[in-house]
């Protein structure tokens, strides 16, 4: 693990930040942060990133299903639907509980790249 090894070569202190940084490829400050954080403790672990997903009530799948139904419109649309009955579901909740239902496709990828043509008139 890269987060083991920041902290065994920064307390050897054989080679400096910069260097581990360009290894591990991450910023100096932030390998300076991980020893900070994690010098002293045998077996570090990094956690998941970011903030644990909410969970998807009966009432707000309820509701998305039911617009869905009635009005056969995507996230977006539904989402400003909702919105005028008071019900406040941002758009990517809604498209994962209509993925869940079966009532929507996954989303396509974008396209890397698009051919310039010239328009002349």
């Amino acid at each position: 693990m890269q987060d083991k090894w920041i902290v065994r070569e920064m307390e050897k202190r054989e080679i400096g930040a910069w260097t581990i940084a360009k290894i591990q490829d991450i910023t100096p400050r932030h390998a300076r942060r991980v020893h900070k954080k994690y010098k002293g403790i045998k077996d570090p672990k990094l956690l998941p990133c970011g903030r644990k997903p909410r969970e998807i009530t009966k009432e707000e799948r309820e509701a998305v299903v039911k617009a869905y139904r009635e009005y056969l419109v995507g996230a977006t649309m539904i989402e400003q639907i909702l919105e005028e009955k008071d019900i406040h579901i941002n758009h990517n909740r809604i498209h994962k509980i209509l993925l869940e239902e079966g009532l929507a496709k996954q989303q396509q990828k974008k396209r890397k790249w698009i051919r310039y043509e010239k328009n002349i008139v």
